[in-house]
């Protein structure tokens, strides 16, 4: 079957492949014609994992060897994590899933799905992300970003490999930073918007205009995408964006972005709390865990009225705000170099529990952020940069290569993919994200006289420019995060409050906590524990 442009999965004699993604750029001549193609005759002659490195994509990919009696099974994941790989492993049991929630239910088929407590308390313990690679059950993880796995059936073992090169030691580039540190903003912005240009033109080529739709939030991310993606098509593909009623100021803003843009036709995708609840509840089966951010039911809503509207592939800006500095909390960052890594709540796992004791913490998982901190920290001072700068970029490369991965890319991609569309965004090839490691603190934080810092200075330049300074006031993905808790009834019958009773001493007092909560509640019911 080897030679069978775009074939799934890829079959010999006892050789298998299965891969999930696209290669935009393979960085040399392959035998074959699709991706999977040259992925698999890769594999054949013993060269893949290095031509996993050398390419430019989201991957998910298996490969199988050997007969009934002994199979060795390797899976690999892209460098930013982009797509998605999940494996369930005990001592009876092996099985992979490009989504969590397939696995859960698996184990609770089996009779064997444990719940991890522990990793529960970590999610309250974290600004975002549960961990990288764990989940919430106990023998179901996620392989790291840019990691691998290796099972070997006759052994019954299975390692996970992390990445050999860290992402900031991979994508920073000395030379391009001493560069982007001599141009003026204007400049810089300008070297950026050919880049991503550039960028989008190759990611368009292999898909055409009328399977796309272009999100348009009213943010900076999602609309530079919109346009200059709109500027290299040969027609402008359809914008989509939501509305939420009164309470979503975006319904008017939308409409006149999109038409800035040039877009032909406009979609305004109404949510209501019904069918937010809906989407919330299918995101935690699909998920298998706690929802992150309350924009992704709102992205699958999205999603389902692109499918409907025939296409299959939905751009947006994921992955902007880490790269470029676009959170508020980049300019206030504690800049003390002997404490870098710190649990990013204001109360911890411990509290949570009832023990009046330390912040939980999970030693590994901090000593290998600090690990990766202080990496990163010591590479942009090297380079010429400040102290409190270098430590500012460092924790943005620490939300893009641990948080991203979790909570945006992957989560968002799973989602929709639940509805048969593809996520994309230019933020996470190859040559942007060099770009973004790359470019000085002066040019990603602009400090006012007024006191008010401009985030993402650079791109918020070029949103100007291709928008010609439309007025209004981004809101985004607004959704109705905390008031699902009208359909949980009285608190008092919540299981979370059942297992934690702690939580009910910080219940209605901080709108970001709260989402954690009734976000629990919800994935205690749907999965049917407390």
């Amino acid at each position: 079957m080897a030679g069978v442009p775009a074939q799934q999965g890829m079959l010999g004699s006892s050789q298998f492949i299965l891969y999930n993604g696209e290669i935009y750029s393979f960085g040399k001549k392959i035998k074959g014609d699709s991706d999977t193609d040259k992925l698999y005759y890769s594999f054949l002659d013993g060269t893949l994992e290095e031509t996993l490195v050398e390419c430019d994509g989201m991957y998910a990919l298996v490969a199988l060897s050997g007969n009934t009696d002994q199979r060795n099974c390797s899976a690999y994941r892209d460098p930013i994590g982009e797509k998605h790989v999940y494996y369930l492993f005990d001592n009876q049991y092996f099985a992979i899933a490009s989504t969590p929630g397939a696995l859960v239910e698996l184990s609770r088929r089996l009779g064997i799905l444990r719940y991890n407590e522990e990793a529960l308390l970590a999610y309250f313990d974290r600004r975002h992300f549960i961990s990288s690679s764990n989940t919430l059950f106990e023998g179901i993880r996620q392989i790291p970003a840019g990691g691998s796995i290796k099972f070997n059936s006759d052994q019954w073992t299975c390692l996970e490999i992390q990445p050999e090169i860290p992402l900031h030691l991979r994508y920073f580039d000395k030379d391009l930073y001493s560069v982007l540190s001599r141009m003026s903003l204007v400049e810089y912005s300008e070297v950026l918007e050919a880049e991503l240009s550039d960028c989008l033109k190759n990611m368009q080529s292999t898909c055409i205009d009328e399977e796309t739709g272009l999100t348009v939030s009213g943010g900076i991310d999602s609309t530079i995408v919109a346009a200059l993606l709109s500027f290299c098509a040969d027609t402008v593909p359809d914008t989509f964006s939501c509305s939420f009623g009164d309470k979503d100021p975006i319904a008017k803003l939308a409409p006149r972005l999109a038409a800035k843009i040039g877009s032909i036709s406009h979609h305004e995708v109404a949510i209501n709390l019904d069918s937010y609840v809906s989407s919330l509840k299918r995101c935690i089966r699909i998920l298998g865990a706690p929802v992150h951010s309350h924009s992704l039911p709102s992205s699958r809503i999205l999603a389902q009225h692109l499918a409907c509207s025939g296409k299959k592939v939905l751009y947006g800006g994921e992955g902007a705000d880490e790269l470029f500095l676009g959170y508020s909390t980049y300019n206030l960052i504690n800049t003390n170099r002997e404490n870098l890594y710190q649990p990013q709540s204001a109360y911890s796992a411990k509290v949570i529990n009832g023990i009046s004791q330390a912040p939980h913490d999970d030693s590994e998982i901090s000593n290998r952020l600090n690990a990766m901190l202080k990496s990163s920290v010591d590479m942009f001072i090297e380079s010429g940069m400040s102290v409190p700068h270098a430590i500012i970029k460092a924790n943005a490369i620490l939300d893009f290569s641990e948080q991203l991965p979790m909570v945006g890319l992957t989560a968002t991609d799973t989602v929709v993919s639940d509805c048969g569309v593809e996520a994309r965004t230019p933020f996470t090839r190859s040559k942007i994200v060099k770009f973004g490691l790359s470019s000085p603190y002066k040019h990603l934080v602009h400090n006012q006289q007024t006191g008010k810092p401009i985030m993402k200075s650079g791109l918020d330049l070029l949103f100007r420019k291709v928008t010609g300074n439309v007025p209004g006031n981004k809101s985004g993905f607004s959704g109705y995060p905390n008031e699902t808790a009208v359909f949980l009834n009285e608190v008092h019958t919540w299981k979370v409050f059942e297992q934690y009773p702690s939580l009910k001493n910080i219940f209605g007092k901080n709108r970001d906590t709260d989402w954690k909560i009734i976000n629990t509640e919800w994935f205690l019911r749907e999965w049917s524990f407390g």
